[in-house]
This record gives C-alpha cells, sequence and structure tokens, in this order.
C-alpha cells in the first residue's frame, strides 16, 4: 500500500515537472512530495499575476514615452518600436492601428 502511493506520488511529480517552465522548475525541484511542489508553484503562480500587471504597465510606459533618439537610424528606430509593438502583443495591450502608425511617424526625429 506505501508502495502504490510512492509511485502515485511519483508520477504526479513528474507530471507536474514536465509542465513547468525552466525557472519555476529550478525552485520547485528539490520539493520532496507532489503536494509541496504544487503549493509552491501555486504561491509563484500568484506572484506572477502581480508581475503581469506591473509588466503590462512598464510596456504602458514605454509606449508613451517611445520616441527616436539623436542620431539614430530608421532601421534602428523602426526596430526598436516593432520590438515594443511585439511585446505589447505578447502581454495583450493593443495600442490600435491609428495610434500604432501616429506614434512611429510623430516621433521621428528630423533629418
Amino acid at each position: 500500500r506505501e508502495l502504490k502511493q510512492i509511485e502515485a506520488d511519483d508520477q504526479a511529480i513528474q507530471t507536474i515537472l514536465l509542465g513547468l517552465l525552466e525557472d519555476i522548475y529550478a525552485v520547485v525541484d528539490s520539493r520532496e512530495t507532489a503536494q509541496e511542489i504544487w503549493l509552491r508553484v501555486q504561491q509563484m503562480m500568484k506572484g506572477s499575476e502581480i508581475g503581469i500587471q506591473e509588466k503590462k504597465a512598464n510596456l504602458f510606459n514605454e509606449w508613451e514615452r517611445f520616441t527616436s533618439n539623436e542620431g539614430e537610424s530608421i532601421e534602428s528606430y523602426y526596430h526598436r518600436f516593432l520590438n515594443l509593438m511585439n511585446d505589447l502583443k505578447r502581454n495583450k495591450h493593443f495600442p490600435e492601428k491609428i495610434a500604432s502608425n501616429l506614434k512611429i511617424l510623430n516621433n521621428l526625429q528630423p533629418e
């Protein structure tokens, strides 16, 4: 009976660990039972919800302040803009198309 419990716990541990990102895996891998691992993952995920909101706020602030740098090439400016837009999309924050077009055009440095 105890052997079946150990086997079930081992299987649960493997199932949980397979679905984790590397950074979370590294933190919880040393836990001994599936329950300990699961509780720690839950704690970390609650904290990540706060992190998501903070990241969205930071991206929004970056969007608001985005401008070209003096002497920056159009290519460099465009690539920085695309990276910001991709980050915004990944975090489910979508500026309207017209807003993004105006942002990129209005913030170019005059030649």
